[in-house]
C-alpha cells in the first residue's frame, strides 16, 4: 500500500503545480473588455505623431482604476470635419447605440503620476502600443514587467504594494499542498519561481542541506552528486543555480576533474596542441560551467597573456 500512498500523493502534487502554473500563465494576464470604440493607435502614434499624453492624462492619475481614455470632447478637436472627419461611424461601431467605454474593475494598488515622474516611457510597460492597429492584452504590462525594476533591491517587490488583496493572490498562486508539491513546480519551470523568490537565498532559508528528504540528498550526496550533476542537470539546477552554487565549493576544496591531472593538459607535445586547448576548441561551454566568461582565468595562470 505505500506505493499507492506515493503514487496518489505524487499526483496530487503534479495536479497543484499544474493548476499554480495555470494561474501563473493565465488569470495574472490582464483581460481587456470588449470595446464598441474603433481606434487605430498606429495611425495616431506613427503617421500623426501624437504623444501618449496628448490622450491619455497618465500624469495626473494616482490610482489604477482611474479611466484614462479621452473624453469625446478631446477626440473633437481635431476630429471637427476640417482637421479630419467627424463622421460618427469613424469611430463607432453601432451610431444608432453609441457608448462609451467599457468600466474595468482593478484591484490592483497603481500610481501612474508616480511612474512618469521616475520619467517611465509609456512603451516600457505597454510594449508595441504603437505599432498595433488595435491593442491587445500584450500590450498590458505582465509581472515580470514590472519586477525588471521592483527587484526587491532597487524598489520594493512585496506583494502588498500593487495588490490589494495579496492574501487571495497567495492563495492562488499557492494552493493548498503547495508546501509539498512545490519540488514539482520549480523543476517544471524556475523561472515562474524566480520573480518572486531570489532561488537560492529562499530556498536556502528552508532548506539549509540538513533537512532534505534523504531521497533528495542521500548519504554521502557531496561524493556522488557529480552523477546527479551529469545525468540530471535540470532537477540541480530547479534549486542551485549551477555556476555560482559549484564554482565557490569547488574552488574552496581545490577540486577539479580528472583531465586536468593529466601531464599533457597544459604542455603541448610533439608538436600537438595541449588537452586543454583541444577541449576548449571542442566544447567552450563545457569549460565555461565553471570558468566565468568574465573572470581572466587563462591570462591569471600567465600562459595566454595576450
Amino acid at each position: 500500500m505505500k506505493w499507492l500512498r506515493s503514487l496518489t500523493f505524487g499526483l496530487f502534487a503534479v495536479a497543484t503545480a499544474v493548476a499554480c502554473f495555470s494561474w501563473l500563465g493565465v488569470e495574472a494576464k490582464f483581460i481587456l473588455p470588449a470595446s464598441s470604440i474603433i481606434f487605430n493607435h498606429k495611425k495616431h502614434a506613427r503617421e500623426f505623431n501624437l504623444d501618449c499624453s496628448h490622450c491619455h492624462a497618465a500624469a495626473e492619475s494616482e490610482k489604477a482604476a482611474d479611466l484614462l481614455l479621452p473624453e469625446e470632447e478631446l477626440c473633437l478637436t481635431c476630429h471637427n470635419g476640417q482637421v479630419a472627419s467627424k463622421e460618427c461611424a469613424l469611430c463607432h461601431r453601432d451610431v444608432k447605440d453609441i457608448k462609451t467605454y467599457p468600466l474595468h474593475e482593478r484591484k490592483t494598488i497603481f500610481s501612474h503620476k508616480r511612474h512618469v515622474e521616475q520619467n517611465i516611457d509609456c512603451l516600457t510597460c505597454h510594449p508595441g502600443s504603437d505599432a498595433k492597429e488595435v491593442l491587445t492584452a500584450a500590450q498590458m504590462p505582465e509581472m515580470q514587467t514590472c519586477f525588471a525594476c521592483h527587484d526587491g533591491a532597487s524598489q520594493s517587490s512585496q506583494c502588498e504594494l500593487c495588490h490589494s488583496d495579496a492574501k487571495t493572490l497567495r492563495r492562488l498562486m499557492h494552493p493548498a499542498g503547495f508546501l509539498h508539491a512545490h519540488k514539482f513546480a520549480a523543476g517544471l519551470d524556475a523561472t515562474a519561481c524566480a520573480p518572486c523568490h531570489r532561488q537560492e537565498e529562499s530556498c536556502l532559508s528552508c532548506h539549509r542541506g540538513n533537512n532534505l528528504l534523504g531521497s533528495t540528498h542521500p548519504v554521502n550526496y557531496l561524493y556522488s552528486h557529480p552523477l546527479d550533476v551529469k545525468a540530471k542537470r535540470a532537477d540541480c539546477q530547479s534549486c542551485h543555480e549551477v555556476e555560482s552554487f559549484c564554482v565557490s565549493c569547488h574552488k574552496a576544496e581545490a577540486v577539479q576533474p580528472l583531465s586536468h591531472s593529466a601531464f599533457n593538459w597544459t604542455v603541448s607535445v610533439a608538436g600537438t596542441p595541449s588537452r586543454h586547448a583541444i577541449e576548449a576548441r571542442r566544447d567552450a561551454e563545457y569549460c565555461l560551467s565553471c570558468h566565468q566568461s568574465d573572470e581572466p582565468t587563462c591570462t591569471s595562470a600567465g600562459c595566454h597573456d595576450n
